[in-house]
């Protein structure tokens, strides 16, 4: 099944014009892609995490290999990275 991973951070949320266009391509590729699954995330509402060099080094290490540093700047919740993951598979 395809899945869309759709991020969006206008602060003016419904009332931008970028937010607008973009809606109107999920809205194609929804037709495009019957029955799939789209995951939307409003990052100024869900009050994403800052991403730091320091957090991205992290990303590209297990858990268990991380320094107390780097788990501390892990703070990409897991529920996140778990969509990212599942929309950069589904083709």
């Amino acid at each position: 099944m395809s899945s869309l991973l759709f991020v969006t951070s206008s602060i003016l949320g419904q009332n931008s014009k970028s937010r607008e266009l973009a809606d109107e391509l999920v809205a194609k590729w929804r037709s495009a892609h019957p029955g799939a699954q789209v995951v939307t995330r409003e990052l100024t509402v869900d009050n994403a995490p800052h991403l730091s060099l320091e957090t991205i080094g992290a990303l590209g290490k297990p858990t268990q290999d991380r320094t107390t540093d780097e788990q501390r700047q892990h703070h990409v919740q897991p529920e996140w990275e778990r969509q990212v993951e599942r929309a950069e598979r589904a083709q």
